[in-house]
């Protein structure tokens, strides 16, 4: 009986490896198409009038980093108008079951947000939220400026379908 749960252990193990290649020390499992995300920057935000808040602006910083699985991972730190102190963390990788990429993030209001993402343009790349009530979507989106800068955006669903934009940032390197 102990050599038949070591050979169905073993069994699962191997089909596990089989199933998802190591890339370990490369950037294969996001992509080199989010190397234009890669490094330390500043940001100036706006904030728009909203139910997470009044309207405002604040400055903060994002640093983005590949780790040695091959995500992207991101941190990012700034100010909201009437809330305080804000922090936010996360990472994207390809979508293991489809095209596009897969991405979490989790920050200080106490959010786990998952997503779906694809590139909408060669210059731009949207996150939609998943697992959100139904007409309450959320998605983000980054923007590849002619500058160098990267435009992000946060905005939510209205019951239209349509979104609105609660948060905007210019990030310089």
């Amino acid at each position: 009986m102990r050599v038949l749960g070591l050979v169905l252990c073993l069994s699962v193990v191997t089909a596990a490896l089989a199933a998802e290649p190591s890339n370990a020390g490369s950037h294969g499992r996001a992509d080199e198409r989010l190397g234009f995300l890669v490094g330390q920057w500043t940001s100036q935000n706006t904030h728009f009038a909203s139910p997470l808040g009044p309207a405002g602006t604040s400055t903060g910083t994002t640093a983005c980093r590949w780790d040695m699985s091959g995500w992207l991972l991101y941190e990012s730190k700034l100010t909201i108008p009437g809330v305080g102190p804000y922090e936010a963390r996360g990472g994207v990788t390809r979508n293991p079951r489809g095209p596009g990429y897969r991405a979490f993030s989790y920050n200080t209001l106490g959010m786990l947000v998952e997503y779906d993402g694809a590139w909408e343009s060669e210059t731009r790349l949207v996150f939609t939220a998943l697992r959100t009530a139904p007409g309450r979507g959320a998605r983000v989106l980054y923007e590849k400026r002619p500058d160098g800068s990267v435009l992000f955006a946060s905005e939510m669903q209205r019951p239209d379908g349509g979104f609105d934009r609660y948060f905007e940032s210019v990030m310089t390197h």
